[in-house]
């Protein structure tokens, strides 16, 4: 209820209702229970009990201690020493709890077992303080961290040791899915099902959060938390550890459970207000030190964050596409005239291709526009052709359907391109004003999936989805930005297809290659009517599950399966 309040004071009556309206489409979701993944059977345990991994590392699981009510306590300490791996050990800091009972319990532990170590100090340091004395005592090659009142899956550990051992070289980072337990431990709810290692989502909120998990030999080069983040010092530590990581592994498991109580962030972020600023803080401190240009902003949700990069100046590097339908000169002529308003083109950069499905002769305005008859080709074949003769690195693609929102679009989207392993961006398309055309693809072996279309502009989607910039396996080709570079690697898109499915295998296929396809949370542009090429097409989405069978995963790596079902049952 406090928190329904807050979001009418900040928000207003009509985004509240919108939001209210929203949280009843998807109660399912919030509810749901995947308790296959950390509910283990008897039989279960015991197979895990006695498995000997090729490697079998220490894990040491670090927890800072203050005043914790002594039953959530005893629950943390339980729970690390239900799991099913054994070499482990605990260690606990206990920062100057003025709770006696904090102590007695503590004691009564480590009587029991000789893998926890409790140290004490006189006064609280505070969390990240209280954090590296605990971290001092790990003796483990790995280190995972564990919030004192919150507890670990029986299969937690097991399952990333089980991870480490998949890999030649054993990852330097892993983390897995959580979900929240009431205050009496008995309710699960608001299951987080993450993505898989998204750089461009972690820099929009903290989504890795529990269970963290990374090799000890890194603190060497990261060194330990910072007290000045205190509130968000976990970010700004997964931020620094996930610069120097290597291999990073999403476990897509639930193996965390964070508790709901009156002090938690789990209840409400806002609980600890500093955190809000001390995470922006944090953000751009690292920005800084990757000597990256840009500015950090609060965005809709409590703990999220947008980064507004620096604008480039593109001047020649750049070519922008149009495919069109347009039956005279006139109408040809009108569309420039727009498109050179709507994007502020000039005649010192860009050079502009109109795709003519009306097959007129080839027509040449100035030295800075051409017109070309595509009638006969696909969407392929009239792209690569194109691309062929072009040199510019970065290219735009746009349907004439649709009006760009923003006059300083290209500059916009070429900002985001500005890591080497980007290789596209796509932003939300709308559908009028209020509702959305596309922001997206998901992929599996079973379909692919334009997971949000439909659904309301000002709806948040699935853990604030629809309101940051995040890394997504493919966008709509109908408006654009992509590197020249990369698509050569690939192999240029696939001319077997007839319609969209062409550009979304390309992206598809950029994760073989190291790169990623970013979606920014801009309303890029309206669409009037959806074009032939991008209607659902039955036979075009078979020949693609048929001819990428060998590559293709029963999950999305960035969208979750049991939650893109349910989305999509909405969407229909």
């Amino acid at each position: 209820m406090g928190r329904a309040l807050r979001f009418l004071k900040r928000k207003g009556f009509k985004s509240f209702l919108l939001r209210s309206y929203e949280q009843i489409k998807f109660f399912k979701i919030k509810n749901l229970v995947f308790d296959s993944d950390f509910i283990i059977s008897d039989k279960e345990r015991i197979i895990q009990e006695n498995t000997h991994f090729g490697f079998n590392p220490k894990v040491s699981i670090v927890v800072p201690v203050f005043n914790t009510q002594p039953n959530f306590l005893i629950e943390m300490i339980e729970s690390v020493l239900n799991q099913t791996y054994r070499n482990l050990e605990l260690c606990i800091f206990n920062g100057g709890s003025s709770d006696l009972k904090v102590k007695e319990v503590l004691d009564y532990y480590i009587s029991k077992d000789n893998r926890i170590k409790v140290s004490e100090g006189i006064n609280n340091g505070g969390i990240s303080s209280n954090t590296n004395k605990a971290l001092s005592m790990a003796t483990g090659e790995y280190v995972a961290l564990l919030d004192h009142d919150d507890i670990i899956a029986p299969n937690a550990i097991f399952e990333n040791v089980k991870a480490i051992n998949l890999y030649d070289k054993a990852p330097d980072l892993l983390y897995s899915d959580e979900d929240k337990i009431t205050e009496n431990g008995l309710t699960h709810v608001e299951p987080h099902k993450k993505p898989d290692w998204s750089p461009d989502t972690l820099l929009s909120y903290n989504y890795i959060c529990h269970l963290l998990v990374f090799k000890s030999d890194l603190l060497k080069v990261t060194g330990n938390l910072n007290s000045k983040f205190d509130g968000s010092q976990d970010y700004d530590f997964i931020l620094r550890l996930t610069q120097k990581a290597n291999n990073i592994v999403h476990i897509p498991k639930i193996l965390y459970h964070w508790r709901i109580s009156n002090t938690s962030t789990a209840l409400n972020y806002s609980v600890k207000s500093e955190a809000l600023e001390n995470g922006k803080k944090a953000l751009e401190e690292y920005l800084e030190k990757q000597n990256t240009k840009a500015k950090v902003f609060p965005m809709d949700f409590s703990g999220s964050y947008n980064v507004i990069y620096e604008k480039t100046s593109i001047q020649q590097d750049l070519a922008i596409i149009v495919r069109g339908t347009w039956i005279n000169r006139q109408e040809i002529e009108g569309y420039i005239f727009d498109l050179q308003n709507s994007f502020s083109i000039n005649n010192n950069f860009q050079k502009v291709f109109l795709f003519n499905e009306s097959n007129m002769e080839k027509i040449i305005f100035d030295i800075n526009v051409e017109v070309i008859g595509v009638k006969d080709l696909n969407f392929a074949q009239a792209l690569n052709n194109l691309i062929k003769r072009i040199n510019t690195e970065y290219i735009i693609l746009i349907d004439s359907n649709i009006k760009a929102i923003k006059s300083d679009l290209p500059e916009r989207l070429i900002s985001h391109l500005n890591r080497e392993d980007i290789a596209v961006v796509g932003g939300k398309l709308l559908k009028g004003n209020k509702k959305i055309h596309s922001y997206g693809y998901a992929v599996t072996k079973k379909n692919i999936y334009n997971i949000f279309k439909g659904f309301h502009n000002q709806f948040y989607g699935y853990f604030g989805r629809l309101k940051i910039c995040q890394n997504v396996t493919a966008v709509s080709p109908e408006l654009v930005i992509f590197k020249r570079s990369s698509l050569i690697e690939v192999g240029y898109f696939n001319e077997v297809y007839e319609n969209y499915i062409s550009f979304v295998e390309y992206c598809y296929k950029l994760k073989d290659l190291g790169k990623k396809v970013k979606l920014i949370p801009l309303d890029l542009g309206i669409i009037e009517s959806e074009p032939d090429y991008m209607k659902p097409n039955l036979k075009e989405i078979d020949k693609f599950l048929k001819y990428n069978r060998g590559i293709l995963s029963d999950r999305d790596k960035y969208f979750p399966e049991e939650i893109l079902e349910i989305v999509m049952e909405v969407q229909r």
